[in-house]
C-alpha cells in the first residue's frame, strides 16, 4: 500500500477512524474490569490514563487489521474452493471466536460450543447457502455503504471488548510473581495515589485469595514488601 492509497483510506474511513479513541477508552476500562474481576476488586477504583488509551488505540487498530486479514483470507479460500470446502472455511470463523474466548477465560468447555458452532454453520451452509450464494453474487457488486461500515465497526468493537476483558482476566489468572505486603496481602495495582491490595491465605501449599481487598492512599501509607513467586493464585469465585 503506497502513500496515496493510505491517504485515500484515511479520507474514506475518517468517520470510523474518529471513533477509535472512544472505543479505546472503553477497551481500556473493560481490560481493567477483567483484571480486577479476578481479585474481587470493585470497578470504581480503576483509573484510565492517556497512556493506556494510546496503547488501546494501537491495539485496536492492530486487532481490526488482523481480524480483517484473517476474515478476507478465510473468505478468499471459501470463494476459491466452492462447495463443502468453502463452507468448511466459513464455519471456522465462529468456531475460532468461541475457541479464542475459551482460551482467554480458561473456560475450556467453550470448546464444545466452538465445535457445535462449526457443525451448525457447516450444516446450514451445506443445506442452504450454496444455492443462495450463487444468486446473490451477481446482484452484490455495489460498494459498501456507510451503514454497513458502521455495523461492521460495532461488531468488531464488541468482539474487541470481549477479548479485552478476557485478556485482563487471563493476565491475572496466569500471574505468578507478586509484591507481597505483610505476608498476607498482594499488590494488585496502583491507580494514581490509590494502592489496591488483595488478602491471601495459604492452604495445602497453595496461595488463595480470600475475597477481601484494601484500597489505601499512597499519601498516608508506606508501601513495604518484597517480590515473591507465589504461583498462580486461586480465586474464591470462578468466572
Amino acid at each position: 500500500m503506497n502513500i496515496s492509497e493510505i491517504l485515500g483510506f484515511i479520507k474514506n474511513e475518517a468517520f470510523l477512524l474518529s471513533a477509535i479513541p472512544a472505543a479505546a477508552i472503553i477497551v481500556s476500562f473493560i481490560f481493567e474490569a477483567g483484571y480486577l474481576k479476578f481479585y474481587g476488586v470493585p470497578l470504581g477504583v480503576a483509573n484510565i490514563d492517556i497512556y493506556k488509551v494510546i496503547v488501546s488505540c494501537l491495539c485496536l487498530l492492530s486487532f481490526f487489521y488482523l481480524i480483517g486479514e484473517v476474515f478476507y483470507l478465510v473468505m478468499g479460500f471459501a470463494e476459491r474452493y466452492r462447495g463443502l470446502v468453502g463452507i468448511f472455511f466459513i464455519s471456522l470463523i465462529p468456531a475460532g471466536i468461541f475457541s479464542l474466548f475459551a482460551t482467554l477465560f480458561g473456560l475450556y468447555f467453550f470448546f464444545w460450543f466452538a465445535l457445535s458452532a462449526f457443525v451448525i454453520f457447516f450444516l446450514y451452509g451445506w443445506l442452504y447457502l450454496c444455492e443462495k450464494a450463487k444468486k446473490q453474487e451477481e446482484a452484490k457488486e455495489e460498494s459498501i455503504g456507510l451503514l454497513d461500515k458502521i455495523k461492521g465497526f460495532i461488531s468488531l468493537s464488541l468482539l474487541a471488548f470481549g477479548v479485552s476483558f478476557g485478556v485482563g482476566y487471563r493476565l491475572a489468572l496466569d500471574k505468578v510473581v507478586y509484591f507481597v505486603v505483610d505476608d498476607d496481602k498482594v499488590l494488585v495495582e496502583i491507580y494514581g495515589d490509590k494502592v489496591v491490595l488483595a488478602k491471601i491465605k495459604e492452604e495445602g501449599g497453595i496461595s488463595k485469595l480470600t475475597g477481601q481487598v484494601e484500597i489505601l492512599s499512597l499519601g498516608g501509607y508506606e508501601l513495604k514488601g518484597e517480590l515473591r513467586r507465589l504461583g498462580k493464585l486461586k480465586a474464591i469465585k470462578a468466572l
